[in-house]
């Protein structure tokens, strides 16, 4: 199946030309989700897994894969005028409770990290750069991390913004990296689930507090939000039950119904829709 997709319209990340492959590589998933979502029928709700055909629809033949939050936020940095200190969340690691709530919690905690960093936040940064700590020992990967996480911390006394940035990606993918070699597969996946939930939440409040024209930083695509729940759907049957899981994939369905709606609704009460339910499943994490 091929599509032929403009993107003249999603050049607002960059103003004339492209800045990097990852900001192009969004902005393809964008155009490719307006042709997927102009071809399917609404999907119902419910807590059943997708049919594998429905799956496969939902799956377009490319090369990308999903964005990680540094590819987000480079789009992000593009916007005047975000208060970035807003999206500061109250610390919470401690109230972790199991390990697969702890990954998404983790994930969720990497995107904290970049909204700090983009806020130019030297505490903020050793504040979530804690609360990591404290998630990667409940995982078991701490003492394997300890070194890159003080990394973080000096860099962030130092204002190495940039380095920070670096590291935060390499952290993310070294520790799904150490999980998947302690057999710990479902875990790995859970913490990019956690770390774009995070950064659609941000970025629906950066569309909301801006009222931008442009709302495609809010969720990005709906061919996202067939990808996580594609790659959560794939996770063994006992994590599938797990409480914590058991509310990603509810929120996930309920955004992709949202944004596939054929009742017209206005964008501007989807993307406060998905802040609402986005809220809902991460304000699930400290219970």
């Amino acid at each position: 199946m091929t599509f032929v997709a403009n993107f003249a319209g999603f050049q607002m990340f960059s103003g004339a030309r492209w800045p990097s492959p990852a900001v192009k590589a969004i902005a393809l998933a964008l155009a490719l989700a307006l042709a997927l979502a102009s071809m399917r029928p609404a999907a119902a709700g419910g807590e059943d897994r997708l049919p594998p055909e429905e799956i496969a629809e939902a799956i377009v033949e490319t090369d990308l894969e999903l964005p990680s939050p540094a590819e987000w936020f480079l789009a992000f940095s593009k916007v005047d005028s975000a208060r970035w200190r807003k999206l500061y969340r109250e610390p919470n690691a401690h109230s972790v409770s199991d390990r697969h709530k702890a990954a998404i919690a983790l994930g969720t905690l990497y995107t904290d990290a970049y909204i700090a960093v983009e806020a130019r936040g030297v505490q903020q940064v050793r504040n979530v750069i804690q609360d990591l700590r404290v998630v990667e020992k409940m995982l078991g990967v701490g003492d394997k991390m300890q070194q890159r996480t003080a990394r973080i911390a000096d860099l962030a006394t130092a204002e190495q913004w940039k380095a920070i940035r670096v590291e935060l990606e390499a952290s993310m993918r070294e520790e799904a990296l150490i999980l998947r070699q302690q057999r710990d597969g479902a875990l790995a996946t859970l913490i990019p689930v956690g770390a774009l939930l995070r950064t659609m939440h941000a970025g629906c409040s950066l569309v909301q507090d801006l009222e931008l024209g442009d709302t495609s930083l809010a969720l990005g695509d709906v061919t996202l939000v067939y990808t996580l729940l594609r790659d959560v759907e794939a996770l063994p049957e006992e994590t599938l039950e797990e409480r914590s899981v058991r509310d990603v994939r509810r929120c996930l369905k309920h955004l992709r119904d949202c944004w596939q709606d054929r009742l017209e609704k206005p964008v501007a009460d989807k993307v406060a829709e998905t802040y609402r339910v986005l809220d809902a499943v991460l304000n699930s994490l400290k219970d």
